[in-house]
């Protein structure tokens, strides 16, 4: 019976483990690709604008025709709204990186302060979690640093917390489980990554 335990706590932590890396993997590639994507149109940017430059000084300004201008024009601004893309789709990342690193070192048994995250949703800019915890108060300290974070536009709060029904130990009765929501951004470019922890 011991084995069993001891096999079903190292399974569950093997695969908590496993997330982790699967999770830190895709956000790392993902960061790699939307560097990769800024950099080439930083790249595309400036050979334009050399282009322009070199064309303005070796023609003179008669022989460039306004449709070729107008063309121009309307390409540099596509280039620099992907820039701006770019740029905006990074801080959004590097937002969210520092929100679950906030969740994640509060998660576990590293500092005890959530029992179990049940559910974590991210999508638009919009945080959801839930999860139990065997006293309310740990819950507070989780708010606190969350409270740290200062670029929410909405700030966390707790929806509803509750004593779960369904539990069967006697033990687990005293758990209490807790519905947070927070709003990063009013627009988010799109949805960057939608996560489920056990």
């Amino acid at each position: 019976m011991l084995n069993l335990l001891r096999s079903s706590k190292l399974e569950l932590r093997q695969s908590y483990i496993e997330m982790l890396m699967a999770i830190g993997l895709a956000v790392c590639m993902a960061g790699a690709l939307i560097f990769l994507e800024e950099t080439d149109a930083q790249q595309e940017l400036t050979q334009l604008e050399s282009q322009m430059a070199s064309n303005a000084a070796v023609h003179q300004p008669e022989v460039i025709s306004e449709v070729e201008v107008s063309s121009a024009q309307i390409e540099l601004t596509r280039l620099k709204s992907r820039v701006n893309y770019l740029t905006r789709r990074q801080t959004e990342r590097d937002d969210w990186n520092d929100v679950q690193a906030i969740l994640f070192a509060n998660h576990g048994s590293q500092k005890g302060v959530l029992a179990e995250l049940q559910s974590l949703n991210w999508q638009h800019g919009k945080l959801e979690f839930e999860g139990l915890s065997e006293d309310p108060a740990k819950w507070q300290s989780l708010m606190n640093n969350m409270m740290l974070f200062d670029r929410w536009k909405t700030a966390p709060q707790i929806l509803h917390a509750h004593r779960p029904l369904n539990r069967s130990s006697p033990s687990e009765a005293s758990l209490v489980e807790v519905k947070v929501k927070a709003n990063l951004w009013s627009q988010a470019t799109n949805s960057l990554v939608n996560p489920s922890a056990p």
